[in-house]
């Protein structure tokens, strides 16, 4: 209640069919309703190393009922396909990272039972490298695609894609850029979206340090998107990788640090909420494990 965060309660645990060694299955999840997407983008697929697959499941009660995924068609070695995963409705946005060594970021809907692939967005300037789908987020007819090594505005600065759905289509809306970007700020290593409202993080943001991150708050107006605000910690300071995460709810955004040295325990971790009243970001609370410990990156 109001401003107050506690522990969870494990309800299941889910675990995939024909699971193998090094598959990273859970590197990658997605929660909506009753229906959750876990990633295991290092799965050796068809005789091929690092395909990567992805794993659907409805709930039902207490348990958790696995379903199918269509197959995309153009899968190869190394895509590390489930690299990331985001869910909306009856929609599903799952990034491979190392696509045609540039990453992709792949729409699925849910037709009945199975979920059969919709396309591939189509960015109109990616290139080798990029990263392309190393992050993805989607809130209805409305994604995000994070490119944490896109070189707009020097080596590695990072960039963000919009993308938009008419019909069963998706078209580039924007890109998105940090108005003060620089090189190796990695922004797109984290996207979120909600409504008309995107964050993207930038962990390598070296305002407060080396390392020590941002986060950047874009908004829509008709189909133009403007950054509204850069979020970084008070506290901050180098190497807390600020960014390395971000959530986006309604007004509420979430923002990870997992090196943030906590309660003088190095790279223990933290987390931070933010909320919007108007046009203004507050830092609402910075939640800590009350049991953290060293290098246990909480948040991140």
């Amino acid at each position: 209640p109001g401003t107050s965060w506690s522990a969870a309660v494990l309800q299941a645990k889910v675990n995939a069919p024909m699971g193998a060694a090094v598959d990273r299955f859970g590197h990658s999840v997605s929660l909506a309703g009753d229906s959750l997407f876990v990633g295991a983008p290092g799965r050796d697929h068809g005789g091929t190393n690092d395909t990567g697959l992805v794993y659907a499941y409805q709930q039902s009660g207490t348990l958790w009922i696995a379903e199918p995924v269509e197959e995309v068609s153009d899968a190869h070695p190394g895509d590390q396909f489930g690299s990331s995963i985001s869910l909306s409705g009856d929609t599903a946005l799952v990034g491979a990272r190392y696509d045609d060594d540039m990453g992709a970021a792949y729409a699925f809907v849910r037709v009945g039972t199975p979920w059969v692939p919709q396309g591939k967005l189509p960015a109109d300037d990616d290139s080798t490298g990029d990263a392309f789908g190393c992050a993805v987020a989607v809130d209805g007819d409305t994604a995000v695609v994070g490119a944490l090594a896109d070189d707009s505005l020097g080596w590695t600065s990072g960039s963000a894609y919009v993308f938009v759905r008419n019909g069963s289509s998706w078209t580039q809306q924007a890109k998105l850029t940090a108005s003060d970007g620089a090189l190796g700020d990695n922004f797109g290593e984290a996207v979120g979206g909600s409504g008309d409202t995107i964050v993207v993080g930038v962990l390598a943001d070296d305002d407060a340090g080396d390392d020590s991150g941002s986060a950047i708050v874009f908004v829509r107006s008709g189909t133009t998107w403007s950054q509204q605000a850069k979020l970084v910690a008070p506290n901050a300071n180098a190497h807390d990788n600020f960014g390395d995460d971000v959530s986006a709810s309604g007004e509420t955004i979430a923002i990870g640090a997992p090196l943030r040295n906590a309660n003088n325990l190095p790279g223990s971790g933290a987390a931070y909420v933010f909320v919007r009243n108007g046009t203004t970001w507050s830092l609402q609370a910075e939640v800590l494990p009350s049991d953290g410990a060293i290098a246990e990156a909480h948040g991140g």
